[in-house]
């Protein structure tokens, strides 16, 4: 009797190994499989494939046509398939001609859809979200009896793991009403003549954003990665949003899962303000600008490294990072500029950038009002150092190092420090955005300033020498600058000791001819400066003097006024005692005032007194003239020691003289002797 079939082939698959019976096996699933899509009539699946998504939806679904193919795998097509809108008006939510599945075997063993790939192929998804925040596409409530079953309370798509997606015309509408977007993007597959190794698909998007219009085009790979795959995709994108440009050219990967970037970024625009809120990044307004940097996404943070740009005529390198992950969003940023023209930053205070709106601009303090919204949109730590400042010759600013933090709403400004006539000014300034109106703090200390650099394009500073030292204390409630500065209340002091100063100055302050004369025929000359002491308080706006005093070798000057910040006017006067014998003297206050746009300097009555009592005289005898104009020198030296104690604090900013304790005046030497 010949030996049955059967019993040899179960006789050779129990004495082949282990691996042999695997591939056995597989073989026969595989043949299986084939063999079900060859003879299965497909068209059976349309009916419950409608009801099913029709229930996880609770939408009305059509389906034409349903096949089974072998596509290195199995692959599921379903043709003419429509889903229509939650209340079933308008136009439907997605029509396709044809969508197909790939799918993965061992899965499905185990109760899994897993999905390699989906195509799509002329198909068209219309978007919508209304003001209320409503949207179309999340799933509506079920029509069907609700079920308990855990794999029932999500979505349909997040059940399902897909790896990458196809398309080919394809075309997505969104109507956002909420955010105020309006946006059409088409997805095609390149003509052959076109493709390349990297680029198989071109995506174009048109539309509006709020009233800024915006196109843009991007090439991409065969596939859009989507989920779970970790595998990247090339992409080559441009997008004009209004008056901005970004560039980008990298790989993205994970699009509905952790979304991951690695790209060369170019962006340009008119002001970096602009780029809020199309992204979430509070940035100042600034002159038109253009930066580059390599930028990349991984878990919810974003780097932009390698920063290269310009901003106005300013220049920038540095690296930053943007973590979204928290509460707020954080920007951190690390910057330098080798040249940095300071009105390039103004802007972001309310400072006019062309010569047309400042001249327009009747204050000179700021008064546009901060974007307080901005201020509690994220939170920042951004350094910035700048190496060379460019500002106008009669600014003796030289350079910047700016540290900017932002938490819950309050700015910090520590440290704000500038080189300054060959010394510092270091402040620390804190705006409070959660007060109403917005609270504001400053302390700003001046220290080593060198006295002959403070007017770099005066001459008489050649002559000039010796370092000052301040101190300002400020606090205000407002919503810009001019309303912060117009209700501040603090302390205002500042102190010299030692140094020397211009005698032209000191004598035209004098109005003391007989000593100015000659030195403009002659050339100037230093005159040793004792001390000197400003010391003022600050009450909701107005500043008045507690303490004005300038003593140098030839003469002391007192002075006292008020400077009203929330106006823009003062009024100071000038009283010089000169300490020596001098004739052609008219000695009598100056008056400096005005407003800060048109400041003027003019002489008290006590000069016309004098002027005429030498005219009256003149008519008499021409030399009894001169007896009016013949000085005295009733001025004495001040109490430097007692002069300075008021103003310690500021007079510690400046570094002690070399000649310390201060010079006696020849006169007052005399008098010793």
């Amino acid at each position: 009797m010949p030996p049955r079939v059967s019993s040899n082939w179960r006789d050779r698959l129990r004495a082949s190994g282990p691996r042999r019976r695997i591939a056995l096996i597989t073989a026969l699933a595989v043949m299986a499989v084939v063999t079900l899509l060859l003879v299965f009539d497909w068209n059976w699946l349309r009916g419950p494939l409608e009801r099913r998504i029709a229930r996880s939806t609770s939408r009305d679904v059509a389906i034409g046509s349903v096949d089974g193919q072998w596509q290195r795998g199995p692959r599921l097509v379903v043709r003419d398939v429509a889903v229509g809108h939650a209340d079933a008006r308008g136009v439907p939510l997605f029509r396709a001609e044809t969508v197909y599945f790939d799918l993965t075997l061992a899965p499905l063993l185990r109760g899994e859809l897993r999905l390699t790939e989906v195509g799509l192929t002329s198909a068209r998804i219309q978007l919508h979200r209304d003001k209320d925040g409503r949207v179309n596409w999340a799933a509506a409530s079920k029509r069907d009896e609700p079920t308990h079953r855990d794999d029932e309370r999500e979505p349909l798509w997040k059940r399902i793991h897909i790896g990458t997606l196809a398309l080919d015309d394809v075309v997505l509408t969104l109507r956002d009403e909420k955010s105020q977007v309006e946006a059409r993007a088409r997805v095609d597959t390149l003509p052959p003549r076109e493709q390349t190794a990297r680029w198989r698909t071109r995506v174009t998007v048109t539309g509006r954003y709020e009233d800024s219009p915006f196109a843009g085009e991007a090439l991409t790979g065969p596939f859009i990665t989507l989920r779970d795959t970790g595998t990247p995709f090339p992409f080559r994108a441009r997008v004009d949003v209004g008056r901005t440009r970004v560039e980008a050219d990298g790989e993205v990967a994970d699009l509905l899962g952790d979304t991951s970037i690695d790209a060369r970024l170019v962006i340009a625009g008119p002001t970096l303000s602009s780029l809020y809120p199309t992204l979430p990044i509070v940035l100042p307004s600034t002159p038109p600008y253009r930066l580059q940097g390599r930028l990349r996404l991984h878990e919810r943070i974003y780097r932009l490294d390698d920063i290269i740009g310009r901003i106005g005529r300013s220049d920038f390198r540095g690296n930053g990072e943007f973590d979204t992950r928290g509460e707020r969003p954080m920007l951190t940023a690390t910057l330098v500029s080798e040249r940095l023209a300071l009105a390039d930053l103004g802007a972001a205070i309310g400072i006019p950038q062309t010569d047309a709106a400042r001249a327009a601009q009747t204050r000179v303090f700021p008064d546009e009002k901060f974007d307080i919204p901005r201020l509690n949109a994220m939170n920042a730590d951004v350094s910035l150092t700048a190496r060379r400042l460019i500002v106008r010759p009669e600014v003796p600013l030289e350079d910047l190092e700016l540290r900017v933090g932002l938490a819950a709403g309050v700015l910090t400004l520590k440290p704000l420090q500038f080189g300054f006539a060959g010394g510092e000014i270091v402040s620390t300034i804190v705006l409070d955005a959660r007060m109403k109106p917005m609270a504001a703090e400053a302390a700003i200390d001046l220290r080593r300033v060198q006295f002959a650099r403070l007017f770099p394009t005066l001459d008489t500073n050649r002559v000039s020498a010796g370092e000052l030292g301040a101190q300002i204390r400020l606090s205000g409630r407002g919503q810009s600058v001019a309303s912060l500065l117009g209700s501040a209340n603090g302390t205002v002091a500042a102190a010299m000791s030692g140094g020397r100063i211009s005698h032209t100055v000191i004598a035209a302050a004098s109005l003391d001819g007989g000593k100015l004369l000659p030195l403009l025929l002659r050339g100037d000359e230093p005159v040793a400066v004792r001390c000197a002491a400003l010391s003022m308080a600050v009450e909701k706006g107005v500043a008045r003097t507690h303490l004005f005093v300038l003593d140098a070798e030839t003469a002391r000057i007192d002075g006292e006024g008020a400077i009203d910040l929330r106006a823009e006017r003062f009024a100071l006067e000038l009283d010089s005692k000169p300490k020596e014998p001098s004739i052609l003297s008219v000695r009598a206050p100056l008056n400096v005032e005005g407003t800060f746009r048109d400041p003027r300097v003019t002489v008290s009555s006590g000069t016309l007194l004098r002027g005429g009592a030498a005219i009256a005289l003149a008519a008499v005898n021409p030399l009894a003239a001169l007896i009016p104009l013949i000085e005295t020198g009733p001025g004495d030296d001040a109490n430097c020691a007692q002069l300075l104690a008021p103003v310690e604090s500021a007079a510690k900013q400046a570094r002690q003289a070399s000649d310390w304790p201060p010079p006696v005046s020849k006169k007052s030497a005399a008098a010793r002797r």
